[in-house]
Parts: structure tokens; sequence; C-alpha cells
């Protein structure tokens, strides 16, 4: 069909943010329901792209868009479970994470022959570089860190991440610091957590990725025995957490408010676990005491779906638009 090739290539130079929003530039945001969140996002337009692909130039820009959506979108719910402490999701992180890999070596083998410009295709490669970073993270992430050799690799993840921290896009980084934080805790280093889990109390960009990056840092300080200051910094979070949430949905709100109240009914029962075991009885009682009001006589342990979930594993990059003009000229680039 005449036209066909020019149009998918337009379309999906647009997607790819060659010709859309410059890096630092927030995405642009979907309107949601005040009251109920908005149903998860898939990568089915990203395949159905990949599908309608007919030639090597749209092909291996298709290939990118669904390495890059997969990463985002498909890693973000098992993430989130696994930040919940649901270590059974570490096996469905794990599956995802080898998908993702796999589609990132088949996106990078599929730039050479595409017909490409050498700037896109270095442009390209650049991302890919850092999907791959993430993804191998997440990979370190979905292990059991008991083990010597895992706490090895979630280690060397955190040397894949640190190459982001100073990347123009504040989501990217954000994140980085995030799974960089997790790395670094889930391998018994929660000193180098902190220094990496900042800052702490001013907005984040991304508010999901910064939210669950402030109570990774609340745990940090619990893992060093610091239990006073991990409850003082989540007490401390809890009016700005509805000041950063404040148009989200309710659903969004009350699960925000609920997993900054579980965290410290959770950092209220290892304190009381320590202070057991020093001898100290009655300041124990007393922080289980405390726990108990907080919890309200609601069933625990809570189911780790109720806390707050990631909409993206890596947010700031997947760049989609609500409609697309086609054209049978491609996008300027600056467009």
């Amino acid at each position: 069909m005449p036209g066909t090739h020019s149009i998918l290539a337009g379309c999906l130079m647009a997607w790819i943010g060659l010709a859309g929003p410059t890096p630092g530039q927030p995405a642009p945001k979907i309107a949601e329901s005040a009251t109920t969140a908005p149903s998860a996002p898939t990568c089915e337009d990203e395949l159905a792209t990949l599908d309608a692909a007919n030639n090597p130039r749209d092909k291996a820009i298709a290939e990118f868009l669904v390495a890059r959506c997969q990463l985002v979108l498909d890693c973000a719910r098992p993430l989130s479970l696994v930040l919940a402490d649901h270590a059974a999701a570490r096996d469905q992180l794990a599956r995802e994470t080898s998908a993702v890999l796999a589609q990132i070596r088949v996106a990078q083998e599929s730039l050479p022959g595409s017909g490409l410009e050498p700037e896109k295709i270095a442009t390209l490669e650049s991302e890919l570089a850092m999907h791959r970073a993430f993804a191998e993270a997440f990979a370190a992430i979905a292990r059991d860190p008991a083990t010597d050799e895992a706490r090895k690799q979630l280690t060397e993840a955190t040397i894949g991440l640190a190459l982001y921290l100073d990347d123009t896009r504040k989501e990217v980084v954000e994140a980085a610091r995030l799974w960089q934080g997790v790395a670094y805790r889930l391998a018994a280093k929660p000193d180098r957590a902190l220094q990496v889990l900042r800052p702490v109390l001013s907005a984040p960009a991304a508010r999901r990725i910064g939210f669950w990056a402030r109570i990774e840092r609340c745990r940090s300080l619990a893992d060093q025995g610091r239990y006073a200051a991990a409850l003082a910094l989540a007490a401390r979070l809890g009016p700005r957490v509805d000041a950063w949430f404040e148009d989200e949905d309710t659903a969004t709100r009350k699960a925000a408010t609920d997993s900054l109240r579980w965290l410290k009914a959770d950092l209220l029962e290892r304190w009381a676990a320590r202070l057991q075991d020093s001898g100290e009885k009655e300041r124990a009682e007393q922080a289980l005491e405390e726990r108990k009001l907080i919890l309200d006589s609601e069933e625990v342990p809570v189911a780790t779906d109720r806390w707050l979930t990631l909409d993206e594993a890596v947010p700031g990059i997947l760049i989609r638009r609500e409609s697309t003009e086609p054209s049978d000229a491609a996008p300027h680039e600056d467009e």
C-alpha cells in the first residue's frame, strides 16, 4: 500500500522519542479517574507494531520498542511484590527479566543492516545499554539473597546502574537510586544503600519510585539497628506523602498511606524483637503496643498486593501518545 512504510516509520519514530519529548522533559500525562485506579497498561501496542513491521528499518525500531516496554511495564508488577516482601514473586520477576534480556539481545542484533542512520543506531544502542543495566539489576534482585553468589551479583548490578545516576532524565536517576539501594540492602550493605537513597524529604520526580526509595531508606536504617531514626523518618514522610499523591485517584492515595502505616508497624515489630533479645522487656512491650495502635485490629501480614504498586519499573522513558496523526512524511527530529 503506498505510503504505508512512511506512515509506520513516522509513528515509530514518534513513539521511540527521536521525534518526541527530549530527555529531561516529562512524558505526557493521561487523565485518570478521581476515585479508582486506572487499569494496568500492557505492551499490546508495541507487539502489534512489531507484527506490522515489514522491513528491516521498521522491524529494528519495533524490536527496541518491545524491549523498552517489557522492561518498564512487565517488570513493574513483580518488582512491586518483591518490594512488599513477597518472596514468591521472585520467580515471576526472574521470568520477566529473562524475557526482557532476551528481547534486548534481539533488538541489538536487529540494528546492523537495518538501514537506520548511524546517529539513530547510536541512540538506540545507548538506550539498550541502559535497559540492560536495569534488567540485570532486576535479575539480581530476583535471586534469593541468602547466598554469597547472589550477593555478589547484586553488588555487581549496582555498578551498571551507577552510570545513570547523572542521567538528564530525573525519573531515570531516581529509578537508578532506588534499584541500587534495593540491591545494596539485599546484599546486606545497608550503609551503601543509605548513601544512594537520597534525597529524603523533597518531592520526587517519579512519585511511586520516590516513595519506595524512602521506604527502603527507612528499612536500611532499621537494618543498621537505628530503629528510632527509621521511625522518625517514616513519621516525617506522612504529610509529605499525602501532598505527593494528592492529585492521584483515591485507591492510589490510600495504598500510599496504608503502605507507610504498615512500614511503621513492621519497624516496631523488628525493634520490639531486638529489645526483647537485649533484655529490655518493658520497652519491647511498649513498641508492640504502639504497633497494635497503628494497625488498629487489622489482620497481619497484610496481603502484598495491597501495598502501593509501581506502574513503571523505570519511569520517564516510555513515551506514549494518546493519538498519533498519520502522515506520509516522517516527522522532523525536533518536532
